[in-house]
């Protein structure tokens, strides 16, 4: 037997005998601890089961006070009045406070009141016989010496045991004398007990103490005897039990009360713990006491040997001798690995040097992988040829990687858009010289033509002479952002302009209808001037001249309420050309004499769906802007006209002012100037109400252009540059309609009214020029300066007048208004709206209705009487 086996057999056997003498010393204390804290939860149980009884006891000796110490109770016991029950003692006050019985006695010990109640059932019932026989017998319970006497606890009766409270009967003061006994409580039954159970969070029973189960010695002893015995059953319970005596002294019940053994489980399991630890103890200690032996002694040299034998063998010099100590093996150990130390240190450092590259590339290709974009490195030759991309050229250009390296014909500088090819040399060129690195955003060209935005950020790679080796940058394809940025400003731009002629627009409509007012005045009055003037008159020259002014001055109103939303263009087709060549002669006195005009315009232009004034207007204010553009110099205006398909590209990027017509045919009008031109500043603001750059001007002139071309759903554009004159884009959007021809005029109608007509305007020289009409068409005249002075003169002669001339805006009640009030006198009124709105707006504000009708301010007595036969044609 080799001497490793027999010192592994001895240390082995020593052990083991030590651990059975351990265990069995163990086991002995911690079993009896067990048992004697098992006694001790089962006496605690027992008492904590008793304890919650004498809790109930005493709650009900409480409540019992405070019904005996009351004022009305102690009038009771001597009026014996019948409401103090039924107002104190219903269902509900029994089964709140869980009363079984209440009993109130003389101080005769008479009953004056007994009544029993089942908290189960929820009634009253019968006074248990045995019960009362129980009570009446007791003077203990019945009879109190003293206010301060008391007597509760539990009450034995032939059918069983009360929980039972008496007090005396008493002022509220608790003072007497004593006029009787109040006792209550109710039955100490199995749901007492469970609720007990329930307080007590453990089993509980409540036994006779003749019962077989109950301990004799709990019976037996008196003076000292314990109220509380335990019994241990099996392994796993341990049961208390506890004594409860009656009032008079008598053992009535036996509290049980049964738990588990805790303490003798934990016991168990902590023998069992022992016992694993120490086997895992003897275990260890064996192992460590071998493994001493083995280290100290024999593996030291087999370790050697197997070391030598293996690095002999394998030429494998990772392996190091762990021999430790001082002595001489441990020495010749030392030494040994030092030797291989030296041999390892080289071999290291180049695999972590590998390693690391290694994982260095890894990482690299994997996130360059995953970048939306591609990493590059470009020679610095004239065309930049790629020395590497990433996998994601693929994306960006469609051209694989391996395409792109080394390959001139498809280098950095060739995928530069044409356009931004400079721009983008001169910026990364700029930064280079600098040795900064660059940031800039260009187009490119992929492998099939599209065209794509890119953010290029790169430095310069230089060599330790500063030369330059390398450009290395990364490109990200941000195409769909530079879209959403340039809808973004577009939006923004037209949200800033729509604002702008909104404010305009509100200020035009304020404008145009005070002004139609002076205009209907003007124009009524010239009209009738001129119906009375003979043909012969030298006046009638200057009285047509007051209506043509005054027409031309109410189509400029009409304009200021298209603009302001509250009237509509007049449009029809016409051509722009034709337009153009009928203000020549208008336009050549309008600009300054040193500026020479010419006009190329096409002769076969389609038609264009417009406002004929609204046209002149574009093009007068454009004609007077390029002239003052030219100021007190020579120069010329060039105008010309024309037509073309345009599509959407050419629309969203050449015209940023676009009212979003769609892609089609478009008729132009360009107006160019050799002025001093604008510089981007001037040109942002061009179109701002209120914004001119010249001392006399007022800054609506181009506003209006932008908002009569939106209205027609038109397109402008300006080129300028400071020094190099300006010129206006003007699109129409193409019509298929004929031209408008002209129409020969009618001699006028001989037509006369007759009635009254009550004519309602705010303006007093507005009621008298209508007032002169209507006499002049047959009619008298009844006037009103506003809505609720016309509702005063409707309302006195109701069926006298034979129609209503009534006014829109008027101060207190609008016309609206006024309209509602005066159908609720006489719906079948006729009525004719007068206002400097058009017919469409009005439209929308007024019922369709064959009894009203519409004309627009400025009118003439032709106008005026033309209306009123289309309004009264119906009536007799």
């Amino acid at each position: 037997m080799r001497i490793r086996t027999k010192t592994s057999f001895l240390i082995g056997g020593l052990l083991l005998v030590l651990a059975a003498i351990l265990l069995v010393i163990a086991g002995s204390i911690l079993f009896s601890t067990a048992r004697a804290n098992d006694h001790k939860v089962g006496r605690r149980w027992a008492e904590r089961a008793h304890t919650a009884l004498l809790n109930e006891i005493t709650l009900l000796d409480r409540t019992t006070v405070d019904y005996a110490s009351w004022d009305e109770t102690y009038a009771f016991v001597q009026n014996r009045n019948p409401d103090f029950i039924r107002a104190n003692f219903v269902d509900d006050t029994y089964a709140k406070n869980r009363f079984g019985f209440v009993t109130i006695t003389d101080t005769n010990d008479a009953p004056v009141f007994l009544q029993a109640f089942d908290l189960e059932a929820g009634q009253v019932i019968p006074f248990p016989e045995s019960l009362r026989n129980a009570m009446f017998s007791s003077p203990m319970l019945l009879q109190h010496d003293h206010p301060d006497g008391s007597l509760h606890g539990l009450l034995s009766t032939g059918d069983g045991l009360y929980l039972i409270a008496s007090r005396p009967i008493l002022t509220g003061h608790y003072e007497g004398p004593i006029r009787g006994s109040m006792i209550i409580g109710r039955p100490f039954n199995l749901p007492e007990v469970k609720r007990l159970a329930e307080l007590t969070l453990f089993p509980v029973m409540m036994i006779d103490p003749s019962h077989p189960e109950v301990p004799r010695e709990i019976l037996a002893e008196s003076g000292g005897t314990p109220n509380v015995l335990t019994r241990l059953q099996g392994p796993d319970m341990v049961v208390g039990y506890r004594l409860i005596r009656d009032v008079s002294g008598q053992p009535a019940g036996v509290l049980k009360v049964t738990a588990n053994r805790d303490f003798h489980r934990q016991a168990i399991d902590s023998f069992l713990v022992f016992a694993v630890l120490l086997a895992v103890v003897v275990l260890v200690a064996m192992g460590i006491s071998l493994t001493l032996l083995d280290r100290l002694l024999i593996s030291r040299i087999t370790c050697l040997h197997d070391l030598m034998q293996s690095m002999s063998d394998t030429r494998d010099f990772n392996g190091r001798l762990a021999l430790a100590g001082h002595d001489e093996l441990a020495q010749l150990g030392v030494a040994f690995n030092n030797l291989l130390n030296r041999m390892q240190e080289a071999i290291s450092h180049r695999q972590v040097a590998e390693t690391a590259l290694t994982e260095s590339e890894r990482v690299f290709y994997t996130l360059l992988s995953n970048l939306h974009g591609t990493a590059y490195r470009c020679s610095s030759d004239p065309d930049w040829t790629m020395r590497f991309v990433s996998e994601g050229s693929r994306e960006l250009t469609g051209h694989e990687p391996a395409d792109l390296i080394g390959n001139p014909s498809v280098s950095f500088n060739r995928l530069i858009h044409p356009d931004d090819r400079a721009m983008a040399n001169n910026n990364i060129q700029a930064a280079v010289q600098q040795q900064q690195p660059y940031q800039l955003r260009y187009r490119i060209r992929d492998k099939a033509g599209q065209e794509k935005w890119v953010f290029d950020q790169g430095r310069g790679i230089f060599a330790p002479d500063g030369t330059l080796l390398f450009l290395e940058g990364f490109l990200s394809d941000i195409t769909r952002q530079s879209a959403i940025e340039a809808e973004h400003r577009k939006l923004e731009n037209q949200i800033l302009q729509g604002q702008k002629l909104e404010s305009l627009g509100l200020l035009a409509g304020g404008i145009a209808h005070d002004f139609n007012n002076f205009l209907m005045v003007v124009l009524g009055n010239a009209d009738l001037t001129l119906l009375e003037l003979p043909s012969t008159s030298p006046a009638r020259a200057a009285v047509l001249d007051i209506i043509h002014s005054a027409r031309q001055a109410a189509d400029l109103c009409r304009q200021l309420l298209a603009y302001s939303g509250k009237g509509k263009f007049l449009v029809q087709p016409l051509d722009l050309s034709r337009t153009v060549h009928e203000m020549v002669q208008m336009l050549a006195v309008s600009i300054s004499k040193k500026v020479q005009i010419s006009y190329q315009l096409d002769d076969h232009l389609p038609a264009v769906e417009a406002d004929p004034s609204q046209v002149h207007q574009i093009i007068m204010n454009l004609i007077i802007n390029a002239s003052d553009a030219i100021g007190d110099r020579d120069g010329t205006i060039e105008v010309s006209t024309g037509h073309r398909f345009f599509n959407s590209r050419e629309l969203d990027d050449g015209y940023p002012h676009s009212s979003g017509q769609a892609p089609g045919p478009y008729v132009y009008i360009q107006v160019t100037d050799s002025g001093c031109g604008m510089d981007p500043a001037t040109m942002a603001r061009i179109f701002d109400p209120f914004f001119t750059t010249k001392f006399t001007g007022r800054g609506l002139g181009l506003a209006a252009v932008l908002g009569i071309v939106r209205g027609h759903n038109g397109h402008i554009k300006i080129n300028s540059r400071p020094g190099h004159g300006t010129t206006f884009h003007v699109l129409f959007p193409a019509s298929a309609k004929p031209l408008a021809t002209s129409t020969a005029i009618s001699d006028p109608d001989p037509w006369t009214g007759h009635g009254t007509i009550l004519v309602v305007d705010d303006e007093a020289n507005v009621r008298i020029a209508l007032e002169r009409m209507l006499h002049r068409l047959g009619f008298s005249v009844c006037t009103a300066g506003d809505g609720l002075e016309a509702i005063r003169v409707f309302s006195k002669n109701t069926h006298a007048f034979v129609a209503l001339v009534l006014d829109l805006t008027m101060p207190q009640m609008d016309g609206e208004e006024t309209y509602r009030e005066l159908l609720k006198i006489r719906p079948d009124i006729p009525v004719l709206i007068a206002s400097g709105y058009d017919a469409d707006e009005i439209s929308m504000r007024f019922p369709t209705h064959c009894s009203i009708g519409f004309i627009q301010k400025p009118f003439t007595s032709e106008s005026l009487k033309q209306a009123l036969r289309r309004l009264l044609k119906n009536i007799p």
